[in-house]
């Protein structure tokens, strides 16, 4: 697969600004890995993910309890050619299933972005976050269709994150599914994924949070990849 060169400007916001939040914190839940979740979602619901996705970017596996009382995991895969989603329910048989939507994506569209970003340490900036959240005059979310978890994580994540993530909506384009999933420890967070799905554009970041020594959570240390991409046709979206 051919990236487009990382230093090219984003995707220009055509009417808005994009809001900066200052996150909720961060909590874990006991449970399984990603790793385990892939494999439960069985070898035929694994292959379905891979062939529409094509060459995998980034992807996530793990259970949401609202999803399923089975505890049943869901999954979510970035490729080249496709953003996918499989979840979890039940036919009118009652029988568990597994059901998969998608973005089709334009491969020619990819744009992707380095965020290394390593604020001062808390001392130096008096305990407090570097930077202010930025919110719309409205009080109203910008971005139609975030719900508030989804703002409250995105928050956390560096401005120039928040700002890649958001720019292809800030047009009026609804966000008709937003995914997020991480592992590890308020120290440290690995396999750390967040998408937000449109009819016309999607976006993903993805990467690891670090707390050095001497920092707070506020002053965290990410390393993400954000990704931007042109959607062709969704299925099984609302």
């Amino acid at each position: 697969m051919t990236w487009k060169d990382s230093q090219q400007k984003p995707k220009p916001a055509r009417k808005r600004v994009a809001p900066i939040y200052a996150g909720e914190e961060i909590t874990f839940e006991p449970g399984p890995l990603r790793d385990e979740c892939w494999q439960r979602l069985g070898p035929s619901v694994g292959r379905v993910l891979r062939t529409h996705a094509g060459a995998v970017i980034e992807w996530s596996a793990g259970i949401d309890g609202a999803t399923d009382a089975g505890g049943r995991p869901r999954a979510v895969v970035l490729g080249d050619q496709g953003l996918c989603f499989a979840d979890p329910r039940l036919d009118a048989d009652g029988r568990p299933v597994y059901v998969v939507s998608m973005c089709v994506l334009n491969p020619q569209s990819f744009r992707r972005f380095k965020v290394d970003y390593r604020p001062g340490s808390t001392l130096a900036n008096g305990g407090r976050r570097p930077w202010d959240p930025r919110r719309p005059g409205s009080g109203k979310p910008a971005i139609a269709g975030l719900a508030a978890d989804d703002i409250g994580l995105i928050g956390n994540l560096p401005p120039q994150a928040q700002e890649l993530l958001q720019i292809p909506f800030l047009d009026g384009a609804k966000v008709l599914r937003a995914a997020w999933h991480y592992e590890g420890s308020k120290t440290y967070l690995d396999n750390f994924m967040v998408v937000l799905a449109g009819r016309r554009d999607i976006t993903a970041a993805y990467g690891r949070k670090t707390v050095p020594a001497g920092h707070s959570d506020e002053t965290a240390h990410w390393l993400l990849t954000c990704v931007q991409a042109g959607v062709t046709k969704t299925v099984g979206m609302s």
